[in-house]
């Protein structure tokens, strides 16, 4: 069965888009199509039943063709956008075609220039370079935080580390260059999606997650102090005016497919760092932002599945939205800027690492809950269809931390989640991890997490 379907405009500017292709295409939807089927939309007005999957809806590619809507929307999501009220002058502009998560070049064009179809030359793309990995994340970011898949991003350097998004262009009109940029890559997404729909194979789960030390004077005592930078147990840096300092304590626990070995590999690696710090004094304190100025991430890696945009917004919408349901306010402080829906690393070894999520090592109910819940996901993303984080009232709600307005999507969520054939067999290690969402008490961030995971000197406590 071929997986994709071109629904175009029938432009014959484009015509390489599916004659280059073994991909079938039309200017309709044929109705023998599966519902399997993916569809990339491509200068196409029709509106495509919820029921497919679809690369730039027509719904999403009005709403970001709307200049208002994109500088509003991408605003409260923490990308900055050029407006007209701008003063903002820029070392360098470059036009950046992205495709499914993907860079495909770069552009440099005039600082004037009005014609996105007319770059002055391409760059040597390379993401060894700090801004091109700079440019590339916002543009990516850019399309995504959009609702879209594909498009030209114009996006201008301010400094070595800020960049601002100047037009978003969900169905550009390309030249010949970027006509071929744009066909090879539906070329190799079509290839992906049919390994990835032959897989059997479960996702390796792996995480790295962060916890910050205090004293018993409040005082932040540097990670760095313990651990070295690289190691199951190391530590991880921020930068303090012009110098890195190692203020955050991280965990690297060996991958399982097995949520509850994962969780255990947890446990051993806490009783580790503990035997390292040897000070029953220090506090160990997770969540979002315990402290202020010092965002904590609790970051899943994934690799032996595909990294596609439907696997991504499904861990917004079942995994990132819930969670946030269970933080504590202070957690909140680190959205946008970290924590913003769809962030993603790939890592050199082939898989990724999701980022969106706080630490979430508050306990062993709640680790347990996240990673049993990723691998549910992970198994099923196809078959999940709710998107609440589509909706851009829903994404303000969630930036905002606004949690009795989005109860009532996440019980929806969660009972989706219950009709799936696999869920019996992970309920029980979901169960006080659904209790404590659904009887609204959120984590604090205050409390010392050795105490719920029974590391020294709480190793004695019993159980509740």
């Amino acid at each position: 069965m071929n997986p994709l379907f071109l629904l175009h405009g029938n432009d014959p500017a484009l015509k390489c888009l599916w004659t280059n292709s073994l991909i079938r295409h039309g200017t309709h939807l044929p109705k023998s199509l599966s519902k399997d089927t993916v569809i990339i939309q491509w200068d196409n007005e029709t509106r495509v039943s919820a029921e497919y999957k679809v690369l730039n809806s027509a719904h999403f590619t009005e709403k970001a063709a709307d200049k208002e809507f994109m500088i509003k929307s991408l605003n409260h999501q923490g990308i900055h956008v050029q407006t007209p009220s701008s003063q903002n002058i820029y070392l360098q502009v470059f036009l950046v075609p992205v495709f499914h998560l993907r860079v495909l070049a770069l552009y440099r064009c005039s600082l004037h220039t009005e014609n996105i179809l007319y770059p002055q030359s391409e760059v040597n793309f390379d993401l060894r370079n700090r801004q091109h990995r700079l440019i590339s994340r916002y543009a990516i970011r850019a399309i995504y935080a959009l609702g879209l898949d594909y498009g030209v991003v114009k996006v201008g350097l301010i400094s070595a580390r800020k960049c601002t998004v100047l037009d978003v262009i969900p169905t550009p009109k390309l030249d010949h260059n970027m006509r071929e940029l744009f066909s090879k890559a539906i070329c190799l997404y079509h290839g992906e999606l049919i390994e990835e729909r032959k897989r059997t194979n479960e996702a390796l789960l792996g995480l790295d997650v962060e916890f910050l030390l205090r004293n018993d004077k409040g005082k932040i005592t540097f990670a760095s102090n313990f651990f070295n930078r690289r190691g199951k147990v190391g530590c991880d840096s921020v930068v303090n005016g012009n110098k890195w300092i190692f203020p955050i304590a991280e965990l690297r626990p060996n991958p399982s497919k097995i949520p509850k070995q994962l969780t255990i590999n947890i446990f051993k690696l806490m009783h580790f760092a503990q035997e390292q710090i040897n000070d029953p004094s220090i506090e160990w304190l997770a969540g979002g932002m315990p402290v202020k100025g010092l965002p904590l991430g609790g970051h899943i890696h994934m690799s032996q599945i595909w990294l596609n945009s439907f696997l991504l917004r499904a861990l917004d919408n079942y995994l990132t939205l819930p969670i946030m349901l269970l933080e504590d306010r202070t957690s909140l402080l680190r959205r946008p800027k970290y924590g913003f829906l769809g962030d993603f690393r790939t890592q050199t070894h082939g898989g990724f690492e999701y980022r969106s999520l706080p630490s979430w090592i508050v306990s062993p109910k709640i680790t347990k809950g996240v990673l049993t819940l990723t691998r549910l996901i992970a198994n099923h993303y196809w078959d999940l269809k709710s998107r609440p984080l589509n909706d851009e009232t829903i994404q303000v709600h969630f930036y905002n931390g606004n949690k009795e307005e989005l109860y009532p999507y996440v019980e929806k969520i969660w009972s989706e989640l219950e009709g799936l054939d696999s869920y019996a067999s992970y309920s029980k290690d979901l169960q006080s991890f659904k209790k404590q969402l659904f009887e609204k008490r959120s984590w604090d961030e205050q409390l010392d997490i050795r105490t719920s995971w029974r590391v020294p000197p709480f190793d004695t406590l019993p159980y509740k």
